[in-house]
């Protein structure tokens, strides 16, 4: 995580080996996860989970205009949007 005055930015990449889900599970970040200060939601970045097929959170302008705060990918299409992050528990440090 990396920090300038009023703004954070995170990335991140890993993968979790487990008999419980069959093998693996990736996470990573293609694009670093950005928020400023006392915003409820990241205003860019894309969070993303594979295995088998990928499932990615994109916030803000990572959004690419299919949200107005975020927007849930399965597999390459479109499942959910939504107008802030409220309504899907995103809760900032402040």
């Amino acid at each position: 995580m990396e920090g300038i005055e009023f703004d954070a930015e995170f990335t991140m990449v890993g993968k979790l080996i487990d008999s419980s889900v069959g093998g693996y599970v990736q996470i990573s970040t293609h694009t670093p996860v950005g928020i400023s200060d006392y915003q409820a939601c990241p205003n860019e970045g894309r969070i993303r989970v594979s295995s088998d097929g990928s499932s990615e959170v994109r916030y803000g302008s990572s959004a690419t205009g299919t949200a107005d705060a975020l927007a849930v990918w399965i597999d390459g299409q479109i499942v959910e949007v939504y107008a802030d992050c409220s309504t899907v528990g995103f809760a900032p440090i402040y």
